[in-house]
């Protein structure tokens, strides 16, 4: 006989099953195996680009006592994978809103997110006991060595998934069982992720890396630097503002509301004063360049944007929670003070010679290297005319010495030893 078709259930007799969202994985787990998941308690390190597709999935899977961790804020570089996140939450908690947004998934999931340094003592040993099983969607190597060895400590299974640079993997983890991730060694990555160099930076070289995206947005192909910001979600130039583009945002950060593109509240500061004045540009067709008083008053107020209006503004929106120390701004008073130095006639003055190589710089000495070169850069019609296609290079001294000073200004705001 032919066997008896398959059993559709209705909505009448779906209404009567226990929880008819998991019908599918009911007959595909069992449920008893289902039941263990859905009472199991679990971490997820990280809330990211793995981290996003990785709550999405143990929500869908049935998975509802979930908890993660993340110390980083939503920039405009997450919104193209990272697929929870929209522009409205731009400067908002990774943590915070993924939970919201994978709790739309499954609302009988609990998520409860943290924004935190997985490394914070209140993360310890005490705090892993409480999970069955770690997941890991890490981006940087000190931090998965941190929750394997808690992993370790506390005989917790690690799902070990992350990348470094470009490269991904995932590895199941288990005291006695497997290998831990310190149990091969792990090159140092050659990419910083854009996040760490944007807004937790830790390390010289982090410093290095953003003060030679800084030369790139300047002088080099803009929008190719990780610093770039679209018009449209920079609050516009100066002339598209109407204004002197001087105007602070009131940045609130709390990830809520509708959050139109040209009157957000996390606009950057320093975007609208990028274009150089228009007397200023003019070198760049082959005109006579500008007074130097002219080229060096622009370049005070772009960079008293860069570091103080902007850090200001992002302390007050939390997306410096995770760096190691507090940031703390450059005054525009030190801009403008160099400014006034280099425009004197006494041009001797200008930077500090051959010395410049083994120098240290205070953040006066710095913000005067910095002016100087753009004084240099502009004031030159031969080296004008090819701004826009500017590459960092070592064996330029001016490109050098701007990437030297630009680091040891960042590293001064968080507090980074400088480096010569």
């Amino acid at each position: 006989q032919p066997s008896p078709p398959l059993h559709t259930p209705t909505m009448a007799t779906a209404a009567r099953e226990p929880e008819p969202r998991y019908a599918h994985l009911r007959s595909t787990l069992g449920p008893e195996l289902l039941e263990r998941v859905r009472k199991t308690k679990v971490l997820v390190v990280g809330a990211g680009g793995i981290g996003c597709e990785l709550l999405k999935n143990l929500v869908l899977t049935g998975f509802e006592d979930i908890e993660t961790i993340d110390l980083d804020t939503i920039d405009v570089s997450n919104l193209n994978r990272q697929f929870l996140f929209r522009q409205r939450h731009v400067g908002a908690s990774k943590a915070m809103v993924a939970r919201g947004a994978v709790s739309a998934f499954n609302p009988l999931a609990k998520v409860k997110a943290h924004h935190g340094n997985i490394k914070h003592d209140k993360f310890g040993l005490g705090y892993f006991k409480r999970f069955a099983l770690v997941f890991n969607a890490l981006d940087n190597i000190g931090a998965r060595r941190h929750v394997n060895r808690l992993c370790l400590a506390n005989k917790l299974p690690l799902i070990e998934s992350g990348t470094t640079g470009y490269l991904g993997q995932v590895q199941p983890m288990r005291k006695g069982d497997t290998e831990c991730y310190e149990c091969v060694a792990h090159d140092p990555p050659k990419a910083h992720p854009i996040c760490t160099i944007r807004s937790t930076p830790s390390k010289p070289v982090h410093c290095i890396v953003w003060a030679k995206e800084l030369y790139k947005l300047m002088f080099g192909a803009s929008e190719q630097s990780m610093l770039y910001e679209a018009p449209e979600l920079s609050g516009g130039t100066k002339e598209e503002k109407g204004d002197n583009g001087n105007g602070s945002a009131n940045a609130n950060g709390d990830g809520n509301g509708d959050g139109d593109a040209n009157s957000n509240s996390n606009s950057s500061t320093f975007m609208p004063l990028l274009e150089p004045p228009a007397r200023v540009k003019a070198a760049k067709e082959g005109k006579d360049p500008a007074p130097a008083a002219e080229i060096l008053s622009w370049a005070a107020a772009l960079f008293g944007a860069v570091f103080e209006d902007e850090v200001v503004q992002k302390i007050g929106m939390g997306i410096y929670k995770g760096a190691e120390k507090p940031p703390a701004p450059i005054l525009k008073a030190t801009f403008s003070d160099a400014a006034a130095a280099l425009a004197e006639p006494d041009t001797s003055t200008r930077t500090m010679g051959s010395a410049w190589r083994q120098a240290t710089w205070s953040p006066e000495e710095a913000a005067r290297e910095m002016l100087a070169c753009v004084a240099d850069i502009w004031g030159d019609a031969a080296t004008a005319a090819n701004v826009g296609a500017l590459d960092f290079d070592k064996d330029d001294k001016i490109s050098m010495r701007f990437v030297a000073a630009a680091a040891a200004l960042r590293a001064a705001v968080f507090s980074i030893p400088v480096q010569s």
